[in-house]
């Protein structure tokens, strides 16, 4: 039987008289129940666990007798109406301890349940999902990090580079003492130690060419794209694997103060990165020769922590909205960020099909 549940984010306070103040913590109307309201304050404290209406009213009457159970299930339909509960299925693959440990998370995913996805079937999509990082830097191992801290299933880790010192400023899944250890298995030892439910795949080197991508990625269901190196070559080729196995991907940049993130690059719904090129081309016909240019220099780029971090937040924050059948601000769309003026801006350059992923 599906039980249900008042959300967690939901207060229930008592004002001046007596009334009863429901008030979601999600922008939702106010609900005020003015006295009598002893039945509703009792039925308010039982939704507060997992149950069923049957069971509210059977209680609630047993204490106040004078209560019609008719007008107690109005009630309690009310609270479902307003959005103010959430269903827990009868069965779920979450072991007590994943209850305990994302118990935050959950009260979180409770507030973009669905009548067909509730906080349970987030999670549990959560902990079946691979993710592919290619680039463990300054935003590739704050994402993964945090989606090690958020439960998911596996991630797949490529990058040929091992941690120096210069690293440490933003790159703060590593210390002092990984110095000249590689990025990948450390990193990965270190997901594990975070949460030893997650599993990790590592690719010890830079992807080559498109071959190597679609090997890395095969099995994923999207793919973080972190990885700059060839910055003229390695997106097209990680658009054409995915492409080919039918995975998302996303990208995002970190050039203090504004930061990218976006488009998220979907087959079948947005176009691809090459089209995204030929749009940003026309806009800057010199912007291929300078890519070129920058892959030919040994050139130190501008990052700090606090950029980087903006920008793993905000990518987690999409990769986990795809993973759970929630809606992305960035299909199909750039979002900038100005981290000096804290201003946002957007661009939709990349909704259209295109004839690249067919």
């Amino acid at each position: 039987m599906v039980q249900t549940k008042m959300k967690s984010a939901v207060d229930v306070v008592t004002e001046a008289g007596g009334v009863l103040h429901i008030v979601p913590a999600f922008g939702d109307e106010d609900i005020l129940v003015p006295p009598p309201n002893a039945p509703h304050a009792l039925a308010l404290q039982l939704l507060r666990t997992p149950t069923d209406p049957t069971t509210v009213a059977r209680t609630v009457i047993a204490k106040h007798p004078a209560v019609v159970a008719g007008d107690l299930i109005g009630f309690i339909d009310d609270l479902r109406d307003a959005g103010l509960l959430v269903d827990i299925p009868a069965s779920t693959t979450l072991s007590d301890s994943d209850l305990q440990r994302y118990d935050r998370q959950l009260a979180f995913f409770e507030t973009v349940s669905t009548e067909t996805r509730n906080s349970h079937d987030a999670q549990e999509r959560i902990q079946c999902a691979t993710v592919a990082i290619i680039g463990v830097g300054g935003v590739g191992a704050l994402v993964g990090t945090l989606l090690a801290a958020a439960g998911i299933g596996t991630l797949a880790l490529a990058d040929g580079d091992t941690v120096s010192l210069s690293n440490l400023n933003r790159q703060i899944l590593f210390n002092e003492a990984d110095i000249g250890l590689p990025k990948v298995t450390t990193a990965a030892a270190k997901f594990c130690a975070l949460n030893g439910s997650v599993s990790s795949r590592s690719l010890n080197q830079h992807l080559r060419g498109p071959d190597d991508v679609t090997r890395f990625i095969r099995g994923s269901n999207i793919v973080c794209l972190a990885g700059d190196e060839p910055v003229d070559k390695l997106p097209g080729w990680v658009s054409d694997a995915c492409g080919e196995l039918g995975i998302p991907f996303i990208t995002m940049s970190n050039v203090p103060e504004t930061v990218r993130v976006g488009p998220l690059f979907v087959p079948g719904l947005t176009s691809c990165w090459h089209c995204y090129q030929d749009h940003l081309t026309v806009k800057y016909p010199t912007l291929q020769d300078h890519l070129r240019q920058i892959a030919a220099v040994d050139s130190t780029a501008a990052a700090t922590g606090w950029t980087c971090s903006v920008v793993a937040g905000l990518v987690v924050a999409e990769i986990i909205s795809y993973l759970i059948g929630d809606s992305n601000h960035t299909s199909g769309t750039e979002v900038f960020v100005d981290t000096k003026q804290f201003r946002i801006e957007t661009s939709d350059i990349a909704a259209q099909l295109c004839s690249h992923w067919r």
